[in-house]
């Protein structure tokens, strides 16, 4: 009997219809269309980096005795892309960089070349020698098991690769102190033996210029320093560039004063500028009536009739939790506070008085000069904010 079914056809393959272009009508009424993307951009400008660079050699210079401005570039340069961040202070004369960990200076050193140095603030570890060797990094010697660890190294080497020295002059944290010291000081074949370039230690709390205990810690480095080689001397970190010329040494190590970050108590006497921005486009806009809630656990009721919208960015990309109502980003230069708790992928701000009805698709700004009162109100350090950026962002590193 024949098939009377009709005959099969193959299905047409499924392809993404494109949303009707909406016609223009003119004025506020005319539909917006939505940029491309939801994700949020991280913009970091480069100029402001090198200049703030430029800052901190000015603030160092004194005739007859120059002071070498290293970077800190530890931690991925703060979040920023140690890559990007890198080269943009090699190409303004940087020669000498600062990282955590040997992986970390690998990384670096695929990234700036052969000839500047690279000092890895840890120190050595058994399972780490080779990167030093390979990738000539420099240890910075925190201990005598580091020593010992370092001297016995270089024993496979031809070439024997310079460390610096760290001493412990009161943070308590890394370096030599007490009976380790002395061991050192009294060996001093070991010392010849490591031969290092630099001696360092690291201040306790130079944001505050009135504190004791920098003047107490810059008198230890040195008296320290006379038990050993006369090589230069490094013990300012970004806050300590500020406490004078007399904390400045050899070498200075700026890390949060690059980024723009506010190094001190006074950040009124800095000279730097802010280096990053996030930019977050608006989703949704809602019209929120008097006593209405918004966010999660429904913490934030309209006092009034308002205007919110949602922002495309939240905790998963580093923003920490604040208030109701702390200011938290910018837009046509009006503050924007939050309305309702940050969510993990989005963000509700008060959009109610702006110049212009807010619409999807608008960008909103956010850290720039906001970062520290931001940081502030997060109950976080600027350090944080920075090193906590996700890695979601579209980045973008420009010039001015």
């Amino acid at each position: 009997m024949p098939d009377s079914r009709p005959p099969f056809k193959r299905k047409s393959p499924i392809t993404a219809s494109r949303p009707p272009t909406p016609k223009k009508s003119g004025g506020d009424d005319e539909p917006f269309v939505p940029k491309p993307s939801g994700r949020a951009l991280l913009r970091v400008n480069l100029t402001a980096l090198t200049d703030n660079y430029e800052a901190i050699k000015k603030l160092c210079a004194r005739k007859g005795r120059p002071v070498v401005v290293s970077a800190v570039v530890k931690a991925d340069a703060y979040g920023l892309g140690a890559k990007h961040v890198a080269r943009a202070l090699y190409g303004a004369g940087c020669r000498n960089f600062f990282v955590s960990t040997a992986h970390e200076g690998k990384a670096l050193r695929d990234h700036i070349g052969k000839t500047p140095s690279i000092y890895v603030l840890n120190g050595p570890t058994p399972r780490e020698l080779p990167l030093f060797y390979a990738f000539k990094l420099k240890p910075v010697i925190n201990n005598m098991a580091q020593a010992y660890l370092w001297d016995q190294g270089l024993k496979s080497q031809e070439a024997r690769p310079r460390c610096a020295i760290h001493f412990d002059t009161g943070i308590n944290r890394m370096g030599f102190h007490g009976s380790e010291l002395d061991a050192l000081r009294s060996d001093t074949a070991l010392v010849a033996r490591l031969n290092p370039d630099h001696l360092m230690s690291h201040l306790a709390c130079a944001p505050d210029a009135d504190n004791r205990k920098n003047r107490k810690q810059r008198e230890m480095f040195a008296a320290v320093i006379k038990s050993f080689p006369p090589v230069p001397l490094s013990l300012s970190n970004s806050a300590g560039v500020y406490l004078g010329a007399d904390f400045h040494f050899d070498m200075v190590r700026p890390g949060c004063a690059l980024y723009g970050l506010a190094a001190t108590k006074t950040p009124a006497q800095e000279t730097t500028r802010p280096v990053v921005q996030i930019e977050a486009p608006i989703l949704q806009v809602n019209e929120l009536k008097k006593g209405e809630s918004a966010g999660y656990g429904a913490s934030f009721i309209a006092p009034r009739d308002m205007t919110i919208a949602t922002i495309g960015v939240g905790y998963a990309d580093g923003l920490p939790l604040v208030p109701n109502g702390t200011v938290i980003g910018r837009l046509d230069k009006q503050n924007l506070s939050t309305a309702g708790r940050i969510s993990m992928d989005l963000t509700i701000l008060d959009m109610t008085g702006t110049r212009r009805p807010p619409k999807p698709g608008q960008v909103v700004t956010l850290l720039a000069d906001q970062l520290q009162p931001y940081a502030d109100a997060a109950g976080v350090l600027n350090y944080q904010m920075l090193t906590m950026l996700g890695s979601r962002f579209f980045r973008s590193y420009d010039k001015d």
